[in-house]
């Protein structure tokens, strides 16, 4: 299922919050090092490489509304910059420039920022998974670049 999150590259900007319960994840005393999403390979991210990537943890198992921003200032930046590396099969990967130790008690929650002006002409260019609940929220302008705390819509990732 193609939906428009980790980010938006048909839009100029974008931003992206969601929730990976504890137990999808159930990694005791984890390090996160690197994060990696699928890309479709549907057009290019030359105009979408300059990401902030930010994590904590969070009691929230889903977005109950639009404006249900975890805010920012809440949240640790664990990386920014262009994807580490962009792989063949369409994997995109982060190596984060900061690790976050996982607490395996907590849900987790994984904002992503795309930074940079312009934009491809294509939507939907990475697989996501279907879920019963609201578990992400994203923002996405041509031309205003987010400040973290607007929404215009709820997504199932």
């Amino acid at each position: 299922m193609n939906q428009q999150l980790p980010i938006t590259p048909n839009y100029g900007y974008s931003y992206s919050q969601s929730v990976y319960l504890q137990s999808e994840l159930n990694l005791s005393n984890a390090i996160i090092e690197k994060i990696s999403y699928h890309y479709t390979n549907n057009g290019s991210l030359d105009n979408s490489d300059n990401w902030s990537i930010y994590m904590w943890y969070t009691s929230n198992t889903s977005f109950s509304t639009v404006d249900s921003w975890i805010p920012i200032d809440q949240l640790t930046e664990v990386y920014s910059g262009q994807p580490s590396t962009i792989l063949a099969d369409g994997w995109i990967e982060f190596d984060l420039n900061n690790t976050f130790q996982y607490n395996n008690t907590d849900n987790l929650v994984i904002a992503i920022e795309e930074n940079q002006s312009g934009y491809t002409i294509i939507s939907g260019d990475f697989y996501c998974s279907y879920c019963n609940e609201s578990r992400s929220i994203y923002y996405h302008n041509d031309s205003i670049n987010p400040n973290c705390s607007y929404a215009n819509s709820i997504v199932n990732p």
